[in-house]
Parts: C-alpha cells; structure tokens; sequence
C-alpha cells in the first residue's frame, strides 16, 4: 500500500464512523425532545454502522491508530450518552423518581467511557469482550423503548416503564460494563460446532423465541447474552482480566 492510497481507504471506514457518531447525536437529540422511539432507532442505526466500520477496515487492509481512537469517540456519544439520555427522560418523566435520581442515568455513559479507555490501553488482538460491550447496553435501552411503544405485552411494559427499574438498569449495566466477566464475540473464525457452540446456541435461542416475542426479544436476547457469557466464562481456562 503506497503513502498515497492508505489515507483513501482509511476515509471510507473513517467516515462509516462518523456516521455511526452522527446517528448517535441524531439519538440525543431525539431523545432530548422526548421523541425516545426515534433516538432508540438512531442507536441501532448507529450499532449498525460501528459493525461495518470495522469490516469495511479489514477488508481494504486499512486498520489504523486513528480509526480506532475515533471508533472510541463516536461509541462515547452513540452508545454511553445517546442510551443516557433515553434513561435519563424516562426518569425525569416519572413523577415517583425524585429529580436528584435522575442523574444517575448517566452513570452508565461514565461507565462506557472507561470502559473505552482501558480498551485502549490493551491489547486489541484479544477476540473475547470482558464486561458487557457498550454496543449491547445501547441496544438493550433501545430495545426497552421500543418495546414500551410498541409491544402488545402489556405488563411487561408496565414494568419496563417503572422508574425502579431504570435506575435498577443503569446501575447494573455499568457494573457489567466494568465486571472483568470473559464474554464471548460474535465473529466466527470457521464455522464448525467445536469453539463455536456458545455462539450457535446464543443465534439459534435468539432466532427461536423472536416470533413470539417479536421486538421485545431485542432486550431480551442482551439478557441471554450476558446469561451465556456467564457460562462461557465459568468454562473458559486461564481466564483474563482487565
């Protein structure tokens, strides 16, 4: 790759990410006016752009230090403050959750931030997460909100609008983001039964219980993912920590 060629194609992953930050804003601002199913939506447009932002890297051989501290940035806002905000609103609005507890919505994006942080400090050939990926918090806020617009299950909607419960959510996603708990990637490196099988038993589970539970499985798949990720950390030999 010559001098000339490797910043063009570090651009397209580049600006994949900062449409991944962009969708993040879009989310906050949403959010901000009370318009929590659109910014749920701008968080999985965002998830859906850092997903590509690393194959698009990989497959023009354009890894850099600069896509991945921008990486790190954009995640910051798109997944840590944008999924904050939503909680944040959803507290705010409740009349049973004094103001000072609202603040508390944010923990999870300080909690994402630092996660980020120590990322950066490691080392990044490690194909395992430790702790829960800001990603899948975002998403399970999201899935949250649109599962109280938008699901026909009732009840479990009461409960997911209760103020206990955000507050519950924000403090436990943020200890799980720092929990030095080995959780398993997403990314096959063959695709036989032997190495994968926690993989395969999470996307069959996943797959099976979505026309039941249509958009409600969103959420609930997050919870089946850090479930798993217990097992596959209580198997897994010469565990790593952070």
């Amino acid at each position: 790759m010559t001098n000339k060629t490797k910043p063009i194609r570090i651009a397209a992953p580049a600006f994949i990410t900062l449409m991944n930050w962009f969708a993040g804003v879009m989310a906050i601002i949403f959010a901000m006016n009370g318009m929590l199913v659109e910014a749920a939506l701008f968080i999985i447009a965002a998830s859906v752009f850092d997903f590509f932002d690393g194959m698009v890297a990989r497959l023009l051989n354009a890894q850099s230090e600069l896509g991945v501290q921008l990486d790190s940035l954009a995640d910051a806002v798109s997944f840590g403050l944008a999924p904050g905000f939503i909680i944040y609103r959803q507290l705010s609005e409740n009349p049973e959750i004094a103001p000072v507890l609202t603040y508390i919505a944010f923990i999870p994006a300080a909690a994402a931030v630092l996660r980020l942080a120590i990322f950066n400090t490691k080392n990044h050939n490690e194909q395992d997460f430790f702790g829960l990926a800001s990603p899948a918090f975002a998403l399970f806020i999201a899935g949250i909100t649109l599962s109280i617009e938008l699901s026909s299950h009732q009840q479990l909607t009461d409960f997911f609008q209760s103020g206990t419960f955000w507050i519950t959510c924000a403090v436990i996603c943020s200890v799980l983001m720092l929990l030095p708990l080995r959780m398993f990637s997403l990314k096959f490196k063959h695709l036989k039964w032997k190495q994968n099988e926690y993989r395969y038993i999470f996307l069959l589970i996943s797959f099976a219980i979505f026309p039941f539970l249509q958009i409600i499985t969103l959420p609930l798949v997050i919870v089946l993912y850090i479930l798993i990720s217990v097992l596959y950390h209580i198997n897994y030999k010469n565990i790593k920590t952070f």
